[in-house]
């Protein structure tokens, strides 16, 4: 088609899985110049968009990294946040589940002709919808899922097991279980399937789906509204970015000249018009003006700090293992108590109650109350903060010297080599050539990981690793190498560690404990192939294919009860004190393939098992099985320590024959020891030599102003007045004041690696208490106030929140109404919540040597700063509109003389990401007062036949009490900003002072709450004085008025008039409210003297009622939804109609003979709007497409006898013509024809 309209055009489609990302998804992509350009654009030839296709192939390069590369872990807050969000989703649309009959018999028929059997192994899903996963996987999520997707799991995990005897749990596989069983559901092994919006990508090893951040580059991004659909589809169009990026700069090698004008000899300037401009200009630029007093310095010390909290090593090994996790939902620092911990007998796998019952079927343990912990549980961070001072943040290791080659027999000389300099390089930086020695490499302190165990990583310039892992039973150190990215044997060798040190206990009384102190060991690249004999004996139980249901030859099928172990190559005493034995099978604990083995041991001895070290991106043929002090699920590049291996060549797996006459079988099999471990006594861990590194900051609370664009003004590190700046690294004279003041800004969204970089140094600062310790209050005068002296928040910090426009869609049958955001409101808000300041500024300057006084060295400078204006205005952004109980304190504060203005301040406290809790925000619950040291009221004045018992005198005093009360409520708004890998967490909190009264009496039934409430409403005129004037701000849109409203259901109506009547007889003038009728017949005279007014709840809920008020408001009465359904629609109508209300009476006020022309001119204009509405929104629920379609009834409304005009009333262009114009609008309004006259609509 572009070669037809003047066009150079080439097409191609290309999959994601061939340019580095391992996602497929195939696209067509088109490169096309025009042949005759035009804006005076070169002429390209046709050959150039010819050579594209072969340029783009030419960049292809298969993905290289796996898809866990790309996911975020289990445990992540982004991902429980997500877990939660899909499992509350799933149960909000249980009401639309697909009927389970229209898939059952495609199901049926695919387990029958597979010989899967009718076993639901994995899920374990009855007809109910319950559900059953291990404790591993998301049961929350499949249980909120249909029975189709409940099936295809099962279908799916039975299919891998029996054709390749495969254990999903333990691969990275993403299954799209939104399609159905006889189709292609399961794709590859760390390979993710097409992204789409309705897709359902179910990650195996997780027992869950991938989140909505995953795949796409969140912290880059603005989300906030996204859905989880919104999500999917930006994650599969980011996957794509590498295939987009290859043809664009394939066809701008090839054609840029097409963008520059030409004279016919030379190129000119480039054709602007050919070029995307940005839609908004870029941020202002923040400028730091503000002296916020003097500041103090501390030096910072790297090294272990000289309080160090432990002294033994027994006391850190308690301490993880009470702080360490014992279940995937605690998260990074949630813990569970102990009585919501359960722990298996036979593995001594830990989880949560909820995630333990009911009973599993692919992994049942045997669970049982976990016990308590001597001292309790240890709150995660606590212990991270513990663990930080322990240890310094910069380590260095020295005198790593391997024996020589000659020492080593049977080494292959290429590995040897390869693993020798590899080494060399891990240890050391760069080569002196004079002494032959090189420079110490520094491991700088990167993060802390909490698992089952817990992990501090350091990280060297040259990318090596040095770990240490803390369990409750041994602290031990492990060197990590960088491997070579090409596969192959020293790969495989450097993906071991080359050293580890188990920490001793060697600290002296009343000193610190040393985490560097013990011997370090080498793994020499020696694998030894050794003899073992495994025999089976004992009972023969179900293999695990046959547990799971498979039919044909896995009927049969069986195994051992035990399996006894023994070495049998000369020597390796240690090795075999740790293998040689009896094995047990765990059936009910898992391990991948059901192949958990288990030491039996007098309790004297480490835990051993036996199991299939099943890779998450291995095939079945590489995996085998090994001997392992830990059992656990590896994350993604965690390293297992690995006694001895089964060679997978051999093919091992613990059968028994189906004979009955074979008692025992004994298997001899080849195992490999991975590595030779040799002690190197002189090798050593030990701090790096110390930095001098300060620390500025206030010494005071710092006095911020809030000024009209004080958004512009962080607060800084001032250069001038600093003395960290001015005695540390004070400025050498000839350095130009540029050089001094060379300050760049961190994108922090985009800074990941450079925070990396210095993140060893975050430990060590703290929080400033000045900022910390209580909220620092800005100060607000004059402020920025509108004409009725209300904070008005800035439009540059807070911007405006779209529009929403109602849309009426057509789905199927059925009539919506769909919120849509103004496009041009969406696009201005996007972009100005884009460009808004952020409140965390972090600035970096290097220092040169002349600024340091030095000949040489290298030193960086750090500044961060906190735009609290900023901060401080999107909370006042997120205020409600002024209301009447505002308006009441404010007038109130005025004539006392008090600032009646919002309250602003600020803290920078230290952050702890609690948000992954399923259950959400843990609120303070509401607890209820008793009035027995209350003070009993004096007897209401016309309480005089019934007076009030002395229990009910006591709640009348507090309720007057409470209605007579000038203490200001404060509504508050919070908003939020975090510093990543320092984590700070900056709070921006805006006040407001309301005036609320009132309270809850939540007395027992017959306690006599009727009686005490009318006593309130008899004795408050005498007790409290007059009634309150309506503000001035809401004097025009109400009417003023000295009743008291009670709203009662149905069934008290006739109740409440006889209980006023029984306590104030005649004192008091009720109106009473029941039905539409008396509602018709109420007078405003009448409710400005009613004392009391008595309504049923049932009328204003009532859709007459509802509509009533829409055209009285004038506003579209057929646009107001039910009253009984409510939702976000109702909300935004009733606010519009409440807004009218008060524009209604304002009219009343000022003239009411207008008041009901202007009602019916309302009404009119609401007809005209539905009668244009001659097309609505069809939802095609392909991508959320929406569609125009005409609105065939008012096609086929047209007047036969009038050709001009339509059968309704209206022109062609939709028009009420005169005589029609009542007609119209009584027939679009639908009520009065179907009410009684009674109920008629009075306008």
């Amino acid at each position: 088609m572009f070669r037809e309209i003047g066009y150079h055009a080439e097409f191609e489609r290309m999959d994601t899985k061939k340019f580095y990302i391992p996602h497929t998804r195939q696209r067509g992509y088109l490169f096309a110049i025009r042949k005759n350009p035009c804006h005076g654009a070169t002429k390209i030839p046709s050959h150039v968009v010819t050579n594209w296709k072969g340029m783009v192939k030419d960049l292809e390069r298969p993905a290289s990294a796996t898809l866990d590369a790309f996911m975020l872990p289990n445990d992540d807050p982004r991902v429980l946040r997500g877990r939660a969000r899909l499992a509350q989703r799933g149960k909000d649309s249980s009401g639309n589940r697909v009927d389970w009959a229209r898939c059952e018999n495609r199901h049926l028929l695919a387990r029958s002709e597979e010989e899967l059997g009718d076993q639901r192994p994995f899920t374990g899903w009855s007809d109910a919808g319950n559900t059953a996963l291990p404790s591993f996987a998301w049961n929350d999520w499949m249980n909120a899922q249909v029975h189709r997707i409940h099936d295809l799991t099962d279908i799916n995990t039975l299919r891998l097991a029996k054709d390749g005897g495969i254990d999903p749990t333990y691969k990275t596989m993403v299954w799209n279980l939104s399609q159905n069983v006889d189709r292609d559901t399961m794709g590859k092994l760390g390979l993710c399937m097409c992204l789409t919006p309705s897709g359902v990508p179910y990650v195996t090893n997780r027992g869950g789906p991938l989140v909505g951040e995953e795949g796409i580059p969140a912290d880059d991004l603005l989300l906030p509204r996204e859905s989880e659909e919104n999500l999917k589809d930006l994650a599969g169009n980011a996957m794509s970015t590498t295939v987009v990026g290859a043809c664009m700069l394939s066809a701008l090698v090839l054609g840029h000249k097409a963008l520059y004008e030409s004279d016919g000899k030379k190129f000119g300037e480039i054709v602007r018009s050919l070029v995307p401009r940005p839609l908004e200009p870029a941020n202002t630029q923040i400028e730091v003006t503000q002296k916020l007093g003097s500041y103090r310095v501390e030096q910072l010390s790297l090294g272990q700090q000289p309080k160090a909290p432990y002294n033994d090593l027994e006391h850190v090994l308690s301490d993880a293992l009470a702080s360490a996790q014992k279940c995937l939902s605690e998260g990074r620092d949630k813990i569970l108590e102990c009585s919501e911990l359960v722990k298996c007998s036979l593995c001594s796998q830990t989880c949560g109650v909820e995630h333990a019952t009911p009973a599993r079927k692919f992994e049942e343990h045997n669970f049982e109350p976990l016990g308590e912990f001597e001292g309790g549980r240890v709150d995660p961070c606590i212990f991270r903060r513990k663990l930080l001072d322990q240890l310094p943040m910069q380590i260095v290791l020295d005198k790593f010297h391997p024996l020589k080659e000659n020492d080593i027999s049977s080494i292959d000389k290429d590995i040897w080599t390869s693993w020798s300099k590899a080494l060399e390089r891990t240890t050391t930086l760069v080569d002196d050539s004079e002494s032959g020695k090189g420079e110490l490499a520094v491991f700088s302190f990167n993060q802390i990981d909490r698992t089952h165990e817990w992990t501090v990583q350091y990280s060297s310039a040259n990318g090596s690793k040095l770990h240490l892992r803390i369990s409750g039973t041994r602290a031990q150190w492990f060197l990590f190498a960088v491997p070579p990215a090409k596969r192959g044997a020293i790969r495989d060798v450097l993906e071991r560690p080359v050293a580890r040190m188990l920490v001793e206990n060697a600290s002296k009384t009343g000193t610190p404990l040393s985490l560097l102190s013990g011997e370090w060991e080498l793994c020499y690249p020696l694998d030894e192939v050794i003899d073992i004999a495994i025999r089976g004996e004992g009972k023969k139980l179900e293999s695990w294919a046959s547990k799971l249901g498979l039919k044909g030859s896995f009927e049969k099928e069986r195994r051992f009860e035990q399996l006894r172990v023994s070495i049998e190559t000369p020597g390796h005493d240690q090795l075999k004190k740790m293998v040689n034995g009896v094995f047990e099978v765990r059936p009910k604990c898992g391990g991948a393939c059901g192949s958990l083995h288990k030491r039996i041991s007098d309790g004297s001895q480490e835990d051993v098992y036996f199991f299939l070290e099943s890779g998450r991106r291995t095939m079945p043929y590489d995996d085998a099985f090994v001997f392992s002090s830990s059992k656990h699920r590896t994350r993604y590049e965690e390293y297992r320590a690995i006694a001895l291996s089964i060679d997978p060549k051999a093919k091992y797996r613990p059968l028994a024959p189906t004979s009955d006459k074979e008692e025992f079988v004994v298997d001899k099999v080849k195992a490999i020891v991975p590595g030779s471990w040799i002690a190197t006594p002189q090798a050593r861990a030990m701090p790096a030599k110390e930095s001098n590194i300060a620390f500025s900051y206030p010494a005071a609370k710092p006095t911020v102003p809030m000024t009209p664009g004080g958004w512009k003004s962080d607060i800084p590190v001032q250069t001038e007045t600093d003395p960290l700046y001015r005695d540390c690294v004070a400025a050498s004279t000839s350095a130009s004041s540029t050089d001094r003041h060379n300050w760049v800004d961190l994108n922090l969204k985009k800074a990941k690696g450079t925070l990396d970089a210095i993140a060893f140094v975050m430990p060590r600062l703290s929080v400033p208490t000045a900022i910390s310790q209580s909220w620092v209050l800005l100060d607000n005068c004059p402020g920025i106030v509108d004409e009725n002296r209300e904070d008005v928040p800035c439009s540059k910090c807070a911007p405006e929140k779209p529009r929403v426009k109602w849309t009426r869609v057509t789905e199927g049958k059925k009539q919506l109404y769909l919120p849509r955001e103004d496009v041009k409101d969406a696009s201005t808000y996007e972009q100005a919540v884009k460009h808004r300041p952020h409140p965390f500024i972090v600035r970096l300057r290097a220092l040169t040597n002349e600024e340091m006084n030095q000949s040489s060295g290298r030193a960086l400078q750090m500044s961060i700063g906190c735009n609290v204006v900023s901060l401080t205005q999107r909370s006042l952004g997120l205020l409600p509109p002024a209301t009447l109980a505002r308006e009441a304190m404010k007038q109130q504060m005025l004539l006392s003389g008090d600032r009646a203005g919002c309250m602003f301040d600020f803290r920078v406290v230290p952050h702890i990401d609690k948000s992954s809790s399923s259950t959400g925000m843990d609120f303070k619950k509401l607890f209820l007062t008793s009035n027995k040291k209350d003070k009993p009221a004096t007897q209401p004045p016309h309480f005089r036949k019934y007076p009030l018992r002395p229990e009910q005198l006591r709640s009348l005093h507090w309720m007057l009490s409470q209605e007579a009360t000038q203490d200001p409520y404060l509504e508050e708004e919070v908003s939020e900003a975090i510093l990543p890998r320092l984590d700070w967490r900056a709070e921006g909190r805006v006040r407001r002072p309301v005036l609320v009264r009132g309270g809850i009496v939540a007395d027992e039934v017959g306690y006599g709450k009727t009686a005490i409430t009318l006593g309130l409403i008899d004795a408050a005129p005498a007790v409290n004085g007059s009634h309150p004037t309506l503000p001035a701000a809401f004097s025009q849109s109400h009417f003023q008025t000295k009743a008291t409203l009670v709203v009662v259901p149905a069934h008290l109506m006739g109740q409440w008039p006889k209980e006023i009547q029984k306590f104030t007889e005649s004192a008091m003038k009720v109106c009473v409210i029941n039905t539409m009728a008396s509602f018709n017949s109420l007078t405003m005279k009448e409710v400005e003297s009613a004392d009391i007014i008595v309504v049923n709840f049932t009328v204003w809920s009532s859709d007459k009622y509802l509509t009533r008020l829409a055209r009285f408001a004038g506003v579209n009465a057929s646009s107001m939804p039910s009253g009984k359904t409510g939702g976000r629609r109702f909300d935004a109508i009733y606010a519009e109609c409440l807004s009218g209300l008060g524009k209604r009476v304002q009219a009343m006020k000022e003239d009411c003979s207008t008041v009901f022309d202007s009602i019916e001119d309302d009404a009119y204009s609401n007809a005209m709007e539905e009668q244009n509405a001659s097309s609505s929104v069809r939802l095609t629920k392909k991508k959320g497409v929406y569609k125009l379609v005409s609105e065939e009834a008012t096609k086929e409304a047209a007047d036969a006898s009038h050709p001009e005009t339509f059968g309704n009333g209206t022109t062609p262009n939709g028009t009420l013509t005169g005589g029609n114009r009542k007609k119209g609008m009584l027939r679009k309004d639908g009520i009065n024809d179907k009410l009684p006259n009674a109920d008629r609509d009075p306008w």
